[in-house]
C-alpha cells in the first residue's frame, strides 16, 4: 500500500468516528495524527477498534431500541391525541414524541450507512449523504427536543408552583405557539451545519473521496463560536433549566403530600401523577445528556491526551451516543409505567377486544385532566 492508499484509507477510519452522530463535533484534521507511520499505525488500529465496537452497538443493541422507541413514540402519539381532555402539559409530551421518533429514524439511517460502510456494501458516497444530510439532521432533531423538553418542564412548575397563574399560561394555545417557535428558532440556529459541506459535492459523484476542509470548517473561529454556542443551547443550557426545576417540582411534590390529610390525598396523588411523569422525563434526559457535556468537555483538552485518553475518549463517545438514543426511546415506558390512564388507553388501542371500561377511562382522563393545573 503505497503512501496515497494509506492516506485515503485512514481518512476512512477518521470519517467514521468524526462524522459519527453520538458528539457531531469535528476534530481539526491538521492535528488528527502524527507524522511518523507508528503514530499513524496506532491511530488507525485505535479507530478500527473503536469502529467494530460501534458497529457491534448498533447491531446488538441500537436496533432494537429505535425500532422500539419508533413503535412506543407512534403509539404515545395516537394515545395523547385521541384524550381530547388532555392540557397543555400533555400536548407539549405528544410532540416531543414526533421529534423523537425523527432522531430515531435520522439516528438509524446513519448508522446503517456506517455498518453498510463497515462491511464493505457502501462506498464513500453514502458516508457523504451522511456527514452532508444525516448528521444535521439529526442534531436539528436534537435542539428542538430539548427545548421541548424544558417547556414541558415550565409549564407543569407554573400548575405545581404558581397555580393562580396556570389557567392563563397553561393553555393548549400558548402550548402550541411555544411549540412552533421552538421549531422555527431551532431550524434558523441549526441552518448553518447544512451549509458546512460547500465544497463537498463531488463526493456523491465519485466512489473515493478524499479529505478536505470546506470553507466553514477551516475557520476555526466559526467552529469555537457556532459549535461551542449551539452545543450549549443543546445540552448545557437546557440542562442547568431542567436540574433547577426539576428540584423545585420535587419539593413542591413533597410539600403537597406532607399537607395532604383525609379524601385529598387520593385526589392529590391523581393530580401528582402527571408531575411524576414530567420529572421522571426529566430525570431520564438530565441522565442521558450530561455524558455528551462531558464528552465535548475533555474534547477540549485533546492536545494534552495520552494514547489510554485517546482510546477512552473514542470508546465513551460511542456510549454517549447510545444514551441519546435511549433518550429519545424511552418516554412510553415512562408513561405507561407512571400513569393508569395511558396504560388503559393504550391497552385499548393495540388490543379493541381487551375488557377495558371506556366510560371508566375517560371519566378518570378528565378527572386528571382537570387537576393537572394545580
Amino acid at each position: 500500500m503505497d503512501s496515497q492508499h494509506e492516506y485515503v484509507h485512514l481518512w476512512k477510519l477518521e470519517t467514521l468516528i468524526k462524522m459519527s452522530a453520538t458528539n457531531g463535533f469535528l476534530n481539526d484534521t491538521n492535528n488528527t495524527y502524527g507524522n511518523t507511520s507508528g503514530q499513524y499505525n496506532d491511530r488507525a488500529g485505535l479507530l478500527s477498534q473503536v469502529l467494530q465496537f460501534e458497529v457491534t452497538c448498533f447491531l446488538a443493541f441500537g436496533i432494537l431500541v429505535i425500532i422500539l422507541g419508533i413503535i412506543g413514540n407512534t403509539l404515545s402519539f395516537i394515545v395523547i391525541n385521541r384524550d381530547y381532555n388532555k392540557g397543555s402539559t400533555f400536548y407539549f409530551l405528544q410532540y416531543l414524541a414526533v421529534l423523537d421518533n425523527l432522531l430515531l429514524i435520522t439516528m438509524f439511517l446513519q448508522y446503517s450507512v456506517l455498518v453498510g460502510h463497515h462491511f464493505e456494501f457502501m462506498d464513500q458516497r453514502y458516508m457523504a449523504v451522511r456527514f452532508c444530510i444525516l448528521t444535521p439532521l439529526a442534531l436539528s432533531a436534537r435542539l428542538p427536543s430539548a427545548w421541548l423538553t424544558v417547556a414541558v418542564t415550565i409549564d407543569r412548575y407554573i400548575a405545581v408552583c404558581r397555580p393562580l397563574q396556570a389557567k392563563e399560561w397553561c393553555t393548549i394555545p400558548r402550548a402550541r405557539k411555544s411549540i412552533i417557535t421552538i421549531l422555527l428558532l431551532s431550524i434558523a440556529i441549526s441552518l448553518p451545519r447544512f451549509f458546512e459541506c460547500i465544497g463537498y459535492e463531488y463526493c456523491f459523484l465519485q466512489p473515493e473521496c478524499p479529505t478536505i476542509q470546506t470553507v466553514l470548517l477551516s475557520d476555526k473561529h466559526y467552529q469555537s463560536i457556532y459549535h461551542g454556542t449551539l452545543f450549549c443551547f443543546r445540552a448545557v443550557i437546557p440542562l442547568l433549566i431542567l436540574v433547577v426545576l426539576n428540584c423545585k417540582l420535587v419539593r413542591a411534590v413533597r410539600e403537597r403530600n406532607r399537607r395532604r390529610t383525609g379524601n385529598n390525598v387520593r385526589v392529590g396523588r391523581q393530580s401528582d401523577n402527571v408531575t411524576r411523569v414530567v420529572i421522571i422525563v426529566i430525570t431520564v434526559f438530565a441522565i442521558c445528556v450530561f455524558p455528551s457535556i462531558f464528552v465535548r468537555a475533555i474534547w477540549l483538552t485533546r492536545e494534552e491526551w495520552s494514547p489510554g485518553m485517546n482510546a477512552f475518549y473514542h470508546y465513551f463517545n460511542v456510549l454517549s451516543g447510545n444514551l441519546i438514543i435511549i433518550n429519545s426511546a424511552v418516554n412510553f415506558i415512562i408513561y405507561d409505567v407512571a400513569s393508569s390512564v395511558f396504560r388503559m388507553q393504550c391497552r385499548h388501542l393495540v388490543c379493541r377486544k381487551c375488557d377495558v371500561d371506556m366510560n371508566l377511562i375517560m371519566a378518570t382522563s378528565t378527572a386528571e385532566t382537570e387537576l393537572m393545573n394545580g
